[in-house]
This record gives C-alpha cells, sequence and structure tokens, in this order.
C-alpha cells in the first residue's frame, strides 16, 4: 500500500480528520438503516400478530 506523503504535519492531520469524519458519518448512515429496517419488521409482525376484531 502506498502511503501517502504530506509537506506538512498540519496537512496530515486535517487529512486524518477528515477521513475519521467520514468513516463515522458511513457508520451511522448503516447503523441507521438497520435501524429503520429493524423498526419496519416488528411493525410487520405486529400487524400479522393482530387478531381480527
Amino acid at each position: 500500500m502506498k502511503r501517502k506523503r504530506f509537506k506538512r504535519q498540519s496537512d496530515f492531520i486535517k487529512y486524518a480528520v477528515k477521513r475519521t469524519l467520514a468513516r463515522q458519518s458511513d457508520k451511522r448512515k448503516e447503523q441507521v438503516s438497520l435501524l429503520h429496517t429493524a423498526g419496519d419488521f416488528l411493525q410487520n409482525c405486529a400487524a400479522k400478530l393482530r387478531l381480527p376484531e
């Protein structure tokens, strides 16, 4: 794997911060979509379990 070269350390720090923030937001999006699908699944189950009145 080729390492990215930076002229100054501050450039590297900016790059690292951007990268970690991007990773965190991706993970959050994944978690949110998982929560939505789980919620939909539970609602469907509840609807199926309800007895006709």
